[in-house]
């Protein structure tokens, strides 16, 4: 997915509301489109086969307590099936290991996919989280060591 893709459509997506929203835009929307921005880029680093919590994204992000916020940016992935499609929304799950976000995917998909990335579950809708578990912040700083 391109960045410039996902940052014009969320630019069209504040101003296109009202005429007012060009003359007057909103510099809430503009933080908010940043924040977002960035969590998309740390769910786009999860590895195939692992998952992360919207928690440790938040923390990622320098959001505290903001597993909600990571919640809302993945929910406005709706908006744009292209980002849909190339974000892997579904390796993000609750710090229980629960799939919360399932209902916003198609069908039992986000079961789907996990399974066919080897992603193993401890009961329905619950992916054994220590098996499976990418920590955005340690993983980051340790491809950032490689590098």
């Amino acid at each position: 997915m391109n960045q410039n893709a996902l940052t014009s459509d969320f630019a069209l997506s504040k101003t296109s509301h009202s005429a007012s929203a060009v003359k007057n835009p909103d510099p809430q929307a503009s933080i908010k489109n940043d924040l977002y921005m960035r969590i998309y880029e740390v769910v786009s680093r999860i590895p195939s086969g692992r998952v992360t919590t919207y928690g440790a994204i938040a923390g990622a992000v320098g959001v505290r307590s903001g597993a909600r916020v990571v919640g809302y940016a993945l929910n406005h992935l709706l908006l744009n099936p292209e980002a849909m499609n190339s974000i892997p929304a579904h390796r993000v799950v609750n710090r229980l290991g629960q799939l919360t976000g399932r209902g916003y995917f198609p069908g039992n998909s986000m079961v789907e996919a996990l399974e066919s990335e080897g992603v193993t579950f401890s009961e329905p809708y619950c992916i054994h989280l220590k098996k499976h578990y990418w920590d955005p912040v340690t993983q980051h700083l340790n491809e950032s060591d490689t590098k």
